[in-house]
C-alpha cells in the first residue's frame, strides 16, 4: 500500500522526469504497468491503482481482526496497540504523499502529462522531444520579454554556460572557447591551504593551553631540543590533537565543545574530515623538515598507527555496545591517548642535544592512561550536574566497565539495557544518567576509578625520580610536577 500510494501521487512527476531527464524506456511505477497492460490513460490507471489500494486495505483489516481474534489474550493488547500503528502510518503516509511538495507538479511544465496520454504518447526519442521542448520554451520567454517584432529575428542576451547567445557561432564564441583557450596548457599554481584549515583554526581558537604542550616544554627540560626542531614538534602535536578532537567529535557526536559548536556543526562533517585528514598530511611534511628525519618518519608512522588503532577499537565498541575488558581498555588508551605523549617524547630524544640516551617511553604512557581516566571521570561526575554528553556519546569509562564487572545480575542487566537504548535514541534522558549514576554508586565504581587514579600518582612520582636520579647533577623537573599537580586538582570538579 505504502508503494502504490507513493506511486499515484507521484505519476505525472515520473512522467515529466523520465522526458526531461532523457531516460529510456518507461518510469517504474504500478501505474505504468498498468498502462502497458491495460491500454489505458494515466488517469484511468491512477484510479485501477486507488482499486488495487483499497483491495490492499480491506485485505488488512480483515487479517488485522483475524490476527487479534486468534492471538492469546496476554499478548492482544500489545498487538492491537502495533496494528494501531501501522495503521497511522498508511494514513500518515497518505497524507504526506497528497499534500508533499515533492510530487507537486505545475500543469504548465512543458512536460506535463495530459489525463487522455497513453503510454503511445509516451516519446520513444525521449532525449529529441526534450531538447526541442527546451528550446521552444527557451525562445518563448525570449519573445515575451523582446520588443522585437513578429518575424523578427530574436537576438537574446540570456547568459547559458557564460556565453551570449547572440555572440555565438556553432554554439561557441571562437574567442571564449574554453577548450581552445591556452590555460589549459599553462602551469597552474598550488592551491592555498587557506580554506581547508578554517576547521583547524576554529578549533584552536577554542582550545586551553594543551596538556600535550606543557608536555613538551618539560620533557625538554632534560633533552634541551635546537629551537627550530621544538617548534616543529610542538606544532606536530598541535595538529594531530585538533584533528583527534575533530574525529572525536564527529564519531561522538557532542553538539559543543567548551560550550562552543563542534567544528564539524560549524563546517560541516564532510570538510571537518578533510581538514583532520589534511592535518596528518601536514604533520608528516613537518616531520620530514626535523634533522633526524628519516628515525623521526619511522617515529611518526609507528605511533600515528597505535593512534588509529586504539581510535578503532574505541569505536568498535561503543557501535557494539560492547563492553572491553580492563585489560584491553588500557591498551586502547595506550593508543588513542598514550600516542601522541610516546609521539612528542619519541622525536624529541632523537633530536635531542643532551641525555641522548634517556627513555622516557613509560613515563610518558602511564601519563596518557592517568589523563584519559582522569577525563572520563571528570566528565562523568558532571553528568547529573551540568547534563553532559558524556554517557550520550557511549564511550566505555574504566568506572563504567568496573560496574558491569561487578554488579549484581538485577544492575548489570539494567545497565546494560541503558546503554542499548542510548545508542537507539541517540542520547540518555536525565532520568536514565540518574539510573546509571545510582548503579555506579552501588558498586562503589566511581571511588574504584579514584583509586586507580592515585595509584598511577604514586607510579609516575615514582618513574620521574627514577629518570631524575639517572642523569648525574640534574635537578628536579618541576615543570612535570607542576602538570601531575594541575592534574590531581582538576581530577574533581
Amino acid at each position: 500500500m505504502n508503494t502504490l500510494i507513493k506511486d499515484i501521487s507521484s505519476a505525472e512527476r515520473d512522467w515529466s522526469a523520465h522526458i526531461s531527464h532523457n531516460k529510456l524506456g518507461i518510469p517504474v511505477s504500478a501505474v505504468y504497468i498498468m498502462m502497458q497492460t491495460q491500454d489505458v490513460p494515466i488517469s484511468q490507471a491512477k484510479k485501477l491503482v486507488e482499486r488495487k489500494c483499497l483491495e490492499l486495505e480491506q485485505q488488512f483489516l480483515r487479517l488485522s481482526w483475524e490476527l487479534l481474534e486468534n492471538s492469546d489474550p496476554m499478548i492482544r493488547e500489545e498487538a492491537a496497540r502495533y496494528i494501531s500503528a501501522l495503521q497511522y502510518l498508511i494514513a500518515g503516509e497518505l497524507s504526506w504523499h497528497v499534500g508533499s511538495n515533492r510530487y507537486r507538479l505545475d500543469p504548465s511544465d512543458p512536460f506535463y502529462p495530459k489525463p487522455e496520454y497513453k503510454l503511445s504518447d509516451f516519446p520513444q526519442d525521449t532525449r529529441g522531444l526534450a531538447n526541442s521542448v527546451q528550446a521552444e520554451w527557451s525562445g518563448f520567454e525570449s519573445r515575451s520579454n523582446s520588443p522585437d517584432l513578429p518575424g523578427t529575428p530574436v537576438a537574446r542576451s540570456k547568459s547559458i554556460n557564460g556565453f551570449r547567445d547572440g555572440s555565438r557561432t556553432n554554439g561557441f564564441h571562437e574567442e571564449s572557447t574554453a577548450y581552445e583557450s591556452n590555460i589549459w596548457l599553462e602551469q597552474s599554481s598550488e592551491l592555498s591551504e587557506e580554506i581547508v584549515l578554517k576547521p583547524f583554526e576554529y578549533i584552536s581558537s577554542q582550545q586551553s593551553k594543551k596538556i600535550s604542550t606543557q608536555a613538551i616544554q618539560a620533557l625538554d627540560f632534560w633533552y634541551n631540543l635546537p629551537r627550530r626542531s621544538l617548534d616543529i614538534i610542538t606544532s606536530v602535536i598541535n595538529m594531530l590533537h585538533s584533528s583527534s578532537s575533530i574525529l572525536d567529535d564527529i564519531e561522538d557526536s557532542p553538539s559543543a565543545r567548551q560550550g562552543n559548536p563542534s567544528t564539524h556543526l560549524v563546517f560541516g562533517t564532510p570538510q571537518a574530515v578533510n581538514t583532520a585528514n589534511y592535518l596528518f598530511v601536514k604533520c608528516l611534511q613537518e616531520v620530514q623538515r626535523l634533522p633526524h628525519s628519516l628515525s623521526a618518519i619511522e617515529i611518526f608512522t609507528d605511533e600515528i598507527a597505535n593512534l588509529q588503532l586504539g581510535r578503532g577499537y574505541n569505536i568498535h565498541w561503543t557501535f557494539r555496545s560492547a563492553s572491553p575488558s580492563v585489560r584491553d581498555y588500557i591498551r586502547m588508551i595506550d593508543g588513542k591517548t598514550g600516542s601522541l605523549f610516546r609521539l612528542a617524547a619519541r622525536l624529541m630524544k632523537a633530536e635531542a642535544t643532551q641525555n641522548k640516551d634517556l627513555n622516557v617511553d613509560g613515563l610518558v604512557t602511564l601519563m596518557g592512561r592517568y589523563f584519559q581516566i582522569r577525563d572520563d571521570h571528570q566528565s562523568l561526575s558532571l553528568t547529573v550536574q551540568a547534563d553532559t554528553p558524556s554517557l550520550d556519546e557511549g564511550k566505555y569509562s574504566l568506572a563504567l566497565i568496573h560496574s558491569l564487572n561487578n554488579s549484581n545480575p538485577s544492575d548489570r542487566e539494567q545497565l546494560e539495557s541503558l546503554l542499548l537504548l542510548r545508542s537507539r535514541q541517540g542520547k540518555l534522558f536525565p532520568e536514565q544518567k540518574n539510573l546509571v549514576m545510582k548503579i555506579l554508586a552501588r558498586t562503589g565504581s566511581t571511588g574504584y576509578t579514584v583509586k586507580v587514579m592515585e595509584r598511577l600518582e604514586n607510579e609516575i612520582e615514582k618513574r620521574l625520580e627514577s629518570v631524575e636520579a639517572t642523569i648525574v647533577g640534574a635537578e628536579r623537573n618541576w615543570t612535570m610536577r607542576a602538570i601531575m599537580e594541575y592534574l590531581r586538582v582538576g581530577r574533581s570538579p
